[in-house]
């Protein structure tokens, strides 16, 4: 019997394929002079994630955080405090977020993601419109953490306060 494991099919005549796990089973039985493939399966890490939100009216005052809510996580890995501070495993994560707000006085709606006090490079998100009108704003980053003392929040970064409505925020772990 020959096996073709690529194609996930055993190959037992010229047009007749039979599951792997039957081939498998079949291999078992064969004899041990009888050449065989191994089977590799991949192996892959376990996703980790957790996504919060909010749909709560937020005043964000200047340098403030954005608070959201926990919707749903894989485990308990990734963690918020309640006051938009968000703590994590050691690793590297995608952390994307999304708001929907008011366009201030200064005529633009603006958050960035801080890591541990500091802003994270490329993470800024920025609208301009007429003050008053609603506006949507998202950002994307690669964030590192080092350990679960580092501390990862999206804040107001303007020198005025902003109103939030909407917001939500989305941390996979990819390394």
């Amino acid at each position: 019997m020959r096996c073709n494991f690529n194609f996930n099919q055993c190959n037992i005549g010229p047009s007749s394929p039979t599951p792997i796990f039957t081939c498998c089973r079949n291999l078992a039985l064969a004899p041990s002079n009888i050449s065989r493939n191994e089977v590799i399966n991949p192996v892959f890490p376990p996703v980790i994630f957790a996504v919060f939100a909010s749909t709560s009216v937020q005043t964000i005052a200047v340098g403030g955080n954005v608070i959201t809510t926990l919707v749903s996580a894989s485990d308990d890995s990734i963690l918020d405090d309640g006051a938009g501070n968000f703590t994590m495993q050691a690793g590297t994560y995608r952390i994307s977020y999304s708001a929907t707000g008011i366009v201030p006085a200064g005529g633009t709606l603006s958050l960035a993601l801080y890591e541990n006090g500091v802003i994270v490079p490329g993470s800024t998100g920025s609208v301009g419109g007429v003050p008053g009108t609603i506006a949507t704003i998202s950002g994307m980053a690669i964030v590192t953490t080092l350990s679960t003392a580092d501390v990862i929040n999206l804040r107001n970064n303007l020198a005025e306060n902003e109103v939030i409505n909407l917001s939500s925020i989305s941390i996979v772990r990819i390394a």
